[in-house]
């Protein structure tokens, strides 16, 4: 088994200035570069791919990957490595988020302002680390919370594929009914 919150930590301590230059260089804002309030939401690490999605640590043979740390509950719940070359294609370390940074949704308060949903984890970088990413487009149930928030902002393909699934029809269970008991006399 591993440790996520170990992984997240080596992943930061692989940071160097040439990967801070890198981000810098695609927009990212410096304090969340920087790590805004000791609060770090991305590392360097060697991955190698692992089946369809996922990734496995190579500190050897792996190839360099920028890594985000999904978290959930306050704590790490998964990392997505990804490189700015190709910010779309991401793999799973656990593949069980569907959503990246799913803290930021649990946190909110009605009339905060637009929940922004950012294509890739580096937009999420881009866009100051506020908002999430949509990883699992199929977790139809995770998304559909999404349904809860008063406006939702983002890049036009992300919002009217969100826009067509939060408007689908949803299943509904079947309903018995059934007589309360009665009081004994």
């Amino acid at each position: 088994m591993f440790d996520l919150v170990v992984e997240m930590s080596n992943a930061i301590l692989g940071i160097e200035q040439r990967h801070i230059d890198r981000l810098i260089a695609a927009g990212v804002p410096e304090h969340v570069v920087a790590g805004d309030e000791g609060l770090h939401q991305w590392g360097i690490m060697r991955v190698q791919p692992e089946g369809k999605y996922g990734f496995v640590p190579d500190p050897e043979d792996g190839k360099e990957a920028y890594i985000s740390f999904s978290r959930h509950r306050g704590g790490v719940s998964d990392l997505i490595a990804w490189h700015p070359a190709s910010p779309a294609n991401w793999r799973w370390r656990i593949g069980d988020e569907p959503l990246l940074n799913l803290d930021n949704l649990e946190r909110r308060w009605p009339g905060e302002g637009p929940l922004k949903i950012h294509a890739t984890p580096l937009d999420f970088l881009r866009g100051g680390a506020e908002g999430v990413v949509i990883l699992d487009w199929s977790a139809s149930r995770d998304i559909r919370r999404l349904a809860m928030e008063d406006a939702i902002v983002g890049p036009k393909a992300a919002i009217d594929r969100l826009d067509s699934m939060l408007r689908a029809p949803v299943r509904m269970p079947r309903f018995q009914r059934t007589e309360a008991p009665r009081a004994a006399a």
